[in-house]
């Protein structure tokens, strides 16, 4: 099994977000749905990543360096399927050879009625800002196995901006839902 580590930082508050105020985006082929409140959209990211929904949390008027963003994939769990330990533990092994990431969080917990592994970490990202210089970066990973799909959601943003985002990615992530 191929592991993409995909820098994410969450962490879970009570969603704050009322159905009046966000809009329901199901994607029956990736078997999930998600809410998010005006002026953010979930987009199907094309290609090779078919299999990802992004949403980009900063607004089109704000020159960031990196764009605080939220990115959901879906995977079909065959061949082996992987329970979720070791989908989790394949994925921070991954992640522990990168010398730039440094591990600020790893419980295995719950969304909803569903068990989830959760890491947090910085890392230095791939990433320049327009001055050519590395953008360190703050992820929120979360891993969730389904009845038949394996889901990795990821929230990562620039370690400057990670805190003014976080309430708006916690609304999106804790409104995910399988179907």
């Amino acid at each position: 099994m191929k592991c993409l580590c995909i820098i994410v930082i969450m962490l879970f508050v009570p969603a704050i977000c009322h159905a009046d105020e966000a809009r329901l985006q199901k994607f029956d082929d990736l078997k999930f749905s998600i809410e998010c409140r005006q002026g953010y959209e979930a987009k199907r990211m094309a290609g090779a990543f078919a299999n990802t929904v992004g949403v980009v949390l900063s607004r089109e008027a704000e020159n960031k360096k990196f764009k605080p963003n939220i990115a959901i994939s879906s995977t079909p769990n065959s061949n082996p399927p992987a329970d979720l330990d070791t989908f989790f533990n394949l994925n921070l092994l991954y992640c522990l050879k990168d010398p730039n990431f440094r591990l600020l969080l790893a419980e295995k917990t719950k969304m909803g009625d569903k068990e989830i592994y959760q890491l947090v970490y910085k890392q230095k990202a791939v990433l320049q800002d327009s001055n050519n210089t590395i953008v360190p970066i703050k992820v929120v990973q979360v891993y969730v196995i389904g009845p038949s799909r394996v889901y990795f959601v990821n929230y990562s943003a620039a370690e400057d901006d990670f805190n003014a985002y976080l309430a708006a990615a916690n609304e999106i992530i804790n409104s995910f839902k399988i179907l």
